[in-house]
């Protein structure tokens, strides 16, 4: 669910116009509450982002992701997820928004 919650805010974040925001979340599920704090800005083409997850056991994931406009509908990102036990994963994808 975390990989594809990240997608979706990184999807969201370059369809939304150029402007900062920060975003809280209160979830309650079967395991119980988990929160989550998202801010993302650009600048000249450039987008960043940083999310910090608590999981319902205090278990914390922060990711932050850079993503860069290289064509008219093109998007670079490159991003990288620390997780709770200090393990931590990088990647890129390259997006194409239509």
């Amino acid at each position: 669910m975390l990989r594809l919650t990240g997608l979706v805010l990184v999807l969201a974040s370059l369809a939304a116009p150029a402007q900062a925001f920060e975003r809280h979340w209160t979830i309650n599920g079967p395991h119980g509450t988990s929160t989550a704090e998202v801010e993302r800005y650009c600048v000249d083409g450039v987008c960043y982002a940083n999310v910090k997850f608590i999981g319902p056991h205090g278990r914390i994931i922060h990711r932050s992701s850079v993503c860069t406009r290289t064509a008219p509908h093109v998007w670079n990102c490159t991003g990288t997820i620390v997780g709770p036990r200090s393990g931590n994963r990088s990647g890129a994808i390259q997006i194409l928004v239509n």
